[in-house]
């Protein structure tokens, strides 16, 4: 917790890296996004700008880390939290593999 605490506190408060950071990366993978708190959830906004593109990956009936902060709402909520998504979730998936007899 407090690597995330200082972490967060360091690009709070020097916009240059924050800067570096937040131009470095053009795609973020976030797995098991259903266990995220929110300090995590602070450092990943940090780390987007408008051109980058994050990729949550998460199963909101699987949080099981509320005993450390997770919160579901940030996976049920999605839209809230992060602009102009888009969702593609599993069963959408499996039905395409389905309909082009993938499996």
């Amino acid at each position: 917790m407090i690597l995330l605490i200082r972490t967060i506190s360091l690009l709070d408060n020097y916009e240059d890296i924050k800067n570096l950071f937040k131009n470095k990366y053009k795609y973020v993978l976030v797995d098991e996004f259903q266990d995220v708190n929110s300090l995590q959830v602070r450092l990943i906004k940090q780390l987007l700008n408008d051109k980058t593109q994050i990729f949550c990956v998460g199963d909101d009936w699987q949080s099981i880390y509320g005993w450390r902060g997770s919160d579901i709402e940030y996976i049920v909520n999605f839209k809230k939290y992060f602009n102009e998504p888009k969702i593609i979730k599993l069963d959408t998936i499996i039905e395409a593999m389905k309909q082009c007899k993938c499996i």
